[in-house]
């Protein structure tokens, strides 16, 4: 199926992210010493599925099991044998210690290159020849994500299986690069797929073999297994969404993603590593969080993520597969590891790795006054990379940044050339040379980056009278559903599960959007009285799909229940929503005193899911709120400052901008919460 991005067959992307968390359903902050019971229940957030966290801290292991079933959330006690997990990405961090063994032993060094590893076996471009281990182990070999003849013969449901090396090695034949490594980091699972079929190859033995005599037997870790054998019942069932998924099995991509686990193995694995050289891995152990290259604004070693100043690192990595999410964080100042898996590919566990972070880098600034009238000065594009930019705007007084392939938020003033944007703990310093802005600092989360200005043309924020003509659900067929709506000043497109992404204007072809971060376009079409009744994708092939009407959207509405799910229920569906006619739809709560995150869903958050649109403040009790179209929304947020009943009032007169007001109802005694 042709869709805005094109099916990766990812196992997960890391990576410093400028925009605010599209679903971050938890009212607490979370840090490394949270209950894991906790961890567990913002991992699944409400989706289908089972999510078990495990925590290393005081020196004991302490473990939370929540399952939901996308509408309750029941807390079982942790038994003996845990459920597994497919832990995706993860695994390349076995990977990249059985490679620092071998550079150990002095069986492989780092500076060994492809022609030689591949020497009388494959025959390559003089490009990829000289690509390195260094680079494959640290994403910088100029490797694609994926092999061009991926797939072929590839099954939907379990893509990697029939995937060997003989293919891989077929895809490297073939292989022709732009240019010399080393290149920009840029996640490849192939490259870390190669390193694993090197080792392979070097010692004579499946990747997963090496992995039980060198890593799992000696660690005690007898959970961790790439084919399940009888452990196969105790798999968490996989869901993406309120769907059930498949299992992802591996060859020739064994290392680069096959590993499943349980909670407790992974601690194991995780204080083994915090263990260094004196600890069971020995050298390898430090070996794999010594960076090695810098990999966007983080830094990274044997393919471990490294963020963080040298007397406070944080080493990490999150996995993805098709029906599972997981992460594997490690404290060294404070000897602290956690882990956190979930059986559902949309669970928001990229939620609780950005919250453990923030809780670790907090950016401590406070807002000052600014004069309004000299923002326009930091209006530019400041470039990071070959691909990707900050551009700053302003609009009514604020100035906005974004990243390239996401969304315009608003930022705040804190000093002298520095703004701040409080919602993800991110901070914008600019420099200047000889009074002249030079470069800007995005500091956030442990990571930074470093972009110097340009001279490049602006884009800047569309108004929302031209952008509101597109919003809706186009549609053709029931699995083939985009969503598009007006985020903050750029055009949002989504389709089906995946990620939301900012439509740009083409010059010179009106009602044309094109992305900046996928090769894909999407064209408008109008009617004879001008209105916009379809789009057609243009990726590898066009694909054209029918809005729904207004009425046929308020219908969407009307057929089936909504709910109020936050914090005050703990996302559950206690608080339905009931139609007061013309649209209307309300709910009475009472609330005590404090801060409230909250959406308005449907049973299933597959189907309604509206919320904040990004840079919108805290909603504020008697304001009419414009939410962002089905699907896109962020949580919204609400300081209550008198405890009492309140009325949420959601009203859908119009459909592609739905408004919701907040009413204390007077006259009623406090709420004793």
């Amino acid at each position: 199926m042709r869709v805005i991005f094109k099916r990766q067959r990812s196992m997960f992307l890391v990576g410093i992210l400028c925009a605010l968390t599209m679903h971050a359903a938890h009212a607490q902050p979370l840090n490394m010493e949270s209950d894991p019971v906790e961890l567990a229940k913002a991992a699944i957030a409400g989706q289908r599925g089972t999510a078990v966290a495990g925590a290393w801290h005081d020196g004991k292991s302490s473990y939370g099991e929540v399952q939901s079933d996308g509408i309750s959330v029941t807390t079982p006690a942790i038994a003996a044998q845990q459920p597994l997990f497919e832990i995706g990405s993860i695994t390349k961090v076995f990977t990249g210690v059985l490679l620092a063994q071998a550079v150990e032993r002095g069986d492989l060094s780092l500076d060994d290159n492809l022609g030689k590893l591949l020497a009388g076996k494959v025959s390559l471009d003089p490009s990829v020849a000289v690509v390195t281990l260094r680079q494959l182990i640290t994403h910088s070999s100029c490797l694609p994500r994926m092999p061009a003849n991926f797939e072929e013969n590839s099954s939907p449901d379990n893509p990697y299986v029939n995937y060997d090396r003989r293919r891989m090695w077929a895809a490297l034949s073939a292989l022709k690069l732009a240019g010399p490594p080393p290149c920009d980091a840029a996640y490849s699972n192939l490259g870390v797929a190669v390193v694993g079929q090197l080792l392979s190859e070097r010692y004579n033995k499946p990747w997963d073999v090496l992995v039980h005599e060198r890593i799992t037997g000696p660690l005690g870790m007898n959970d961790t297994v790439q084919n399940l054998g009888d452990k196969a019942p105790r798999l968490a069932t996989a869901f993406n969404g309120s769907k059930p998924a498949s299992r992802w099995d591996m060859q020739a991509f064994a290392g680069a993603g096959s590993l499943r686990s349980t909670a407790a193995d992974m601690l194991i694995f995780g204080r083994a590593i915090l263990a260094g050289k004196a600890g069971p891995l020995g050298v390898a152990a430090e070996q794999v969080v010594t960076p090695l290259s810098k990999f966007d604004a983080d830094q990274i070693g044997y393919a471990m993520m490294i963020i963080g100043p040298d007397d406070k690192q944080t080493w990490y990595h999150s996995g993805l597969t098709g029906g599972y999410s997981s992460l594997l964080m490690i404290a060294p100042d404070t000897h602290d590891v956690v882990v956190v898996f979930a059986s559902n590919t949309l669970a928001p566990v990229g939620v609780v790795n950005s919250a453990l972070r923030v809780s670790r880098y907090k950016i401590k600034s406070e807002a000052v006054a600014a004069d309004a009238s000299k923002f326009p000065e930091y209006v530019g594009v400041y470039r990071i990379d070959k691909k990707r930019t900050f551009t700053f705007v302003t609009r009514h007084g604020e100035l906005f940044s974004r990243l390239t392939g996401q969304f315009f938020l608003p930022l705040t003033p804190t000093g002298e050339d520095t703004f701040s944007i409080p919602q993800v703990e991110a901070e914008y310093k600019f420099a200047r040379n000889e009074g002249k802005l030079v470069s800007v600092t995005l500091t956030q989360r442990g990571g930074i980056l470093v972009a110097p200005h340009t001279d490049e043309p602006i884009l800047g924020l569309m108004p929302a009278s031209v952008l509101q003509a597109y919003a809706g659900h186009y549609r053709d067929g029931p699995d083939f559903v985009f969503n598009v709506t007006d985020l903050g000043g750029l055009l949002a497109v989504k389709f089906e599960h995946q990620p939301t992404i900012p439509g740009l204007p083409v010059a010179g072809k009106p009602d044309w959007f094109a992305s900046d971060i996928v090769d894909a376009q999407v064209q408008f079409e109008r009617d004879a009285a001008g209105k916009v009744i379809a789009l057609v994708l243009h990726q590898n092939g066009d694909h054209r799909a029918v809005r729904l009407t207004a009425a046929e959207e308020i219908a969407e509405f009307a057929s089936q229940p909504l709910y109020l799910r936050g914090s005050m229920n703990e996302w559950g569906l206690a608080n339905p929503l009931k139609a007061a006619g013309n649209n209307i739809y309300s709910v009475d709560i009472a609330l005590g005193k404090g801060k409230q995150i909250f959406k308005v869903c449907s049973k299933s958050y597959d189907d309604i899911n509206l919320g904040a649109i990004p840079g919108q403040g805290p909603t504020t009790p008697g304001e009419h709120k414009t939410l962002a179209h089905a699907g896109f929304g962020q949580d919204l947020a609400m300081e209550i400052k008198e405890p009492g009943k309140y009325t949420f009032r959601f009203d859908v007169s119009d459909p592609y901008a739905p408004v919701l007001t907040v009413d204390r109802i007077a006259n009623q005694p406090e709420a004793k919460l």
